[in-house]
């Protein structure tokens, strides 16, 4: 767990006490769920069953005729109970997006608005911000890396004036793409990441559905990187 260090800088991003109500989603966005879900297991489900066809493997045939069922399934368990709901911060609609899923039961759900890329929780049919006292125990916050982004100009641990600046990069196996006995990797990078003189490497990365990834710490520096973004674009990879 990283150590507790003081905030001394200027950027305080507020969390908003604003909460919003979770309601069933259209049977458009439904209809996208589930449509998604079946031709990724069906695409990915001949991937296997080609794999198994090449090495004369019967099981792995049937297993990838299963994983089709199964993500099938899932994507028709997810799509019809789907809810969404306006963003505490930016009032627009979470929940819509295809890989989407929430359910706002009694358990808190972390989830994230892809139109400002701020954290929330889904719980007991509502949606708030996520609070330190959400991310207490966990040792990161990741959040979505902003194309074209900027850093604040003050060290992004302490916010004390930076003296030095670092890179963070990251490099992912396609391992679905061995399937088809290709060798892909997708990887990104971050520049210019200040520090002072006693913080560094204190920023990774990570690749996720596609988009890369900012792992953070602490949830005040994630919340400090997103505010001096204005322009909330992802970074897609692939």
């Amino acid at each position: 767990m990283a150590t507790v260090t003081a905030y001394t800088g200027a950027i305080h991003p507020p969390i908003t006490d604003r909460v919003t109500e979770l309601r069933s989603a259209s049977i458009w966005i439904k209809l996208k769920k589930i449509l998604l879900f079946a031709f990724s297991g069906a695409f990915l489900g001949a991937l296997i069953w080609v794999a198994g066809a090449l090495f004369d493997l019967g099981w792995l045939k049937i297993g990838g005729i299963g994983f089709a069922i199964v993500v099938t399934l899932l994507g028709l368990l997810l799509g019809l109970t789907g809810k969404v709901a306006p963003c505490p911060y930016c009032g627009k609609t979470v929940g819509t997006a295809t890989g989407d899923s929430v359910s706002g039961g009694d358990e808190p759900e972390q989830i994230e608005c892809h139109h400002c890329f701020e954290l929330l929780v889904a719980q007991h049919g509502k949606v708030r911000a996520l609070n330190e006292a959400d991310v207490a125990g966990k040792d990161t916050v990741e959040v979505m890396a902003v194309k074209n982004g900027v850093w604040p100009r003050e060290c992004i641990v302490c916010g004390a004036p930076p003296t030095r600046v670092e890179d963070a990069k990251v490099v992912k196996p396609e391992y679905a793409k061995l399937l088809l006995g290709t060798v892909s990797v997708s990887s990104g990078k971050l520049t210019g990441i200040p520090y002072c003189d006693r913080h560094g490497g204190a920023v990774a990365l990570n690749i996720r559905d596609d988009a890369l990834r900012v792992v953070f710490p602490r949830l005040d520096m994630a919340r400090r990187y997103l505010a001096v973004n204005g322009t909330r674009k992802a970074v897609k990879v692939g």
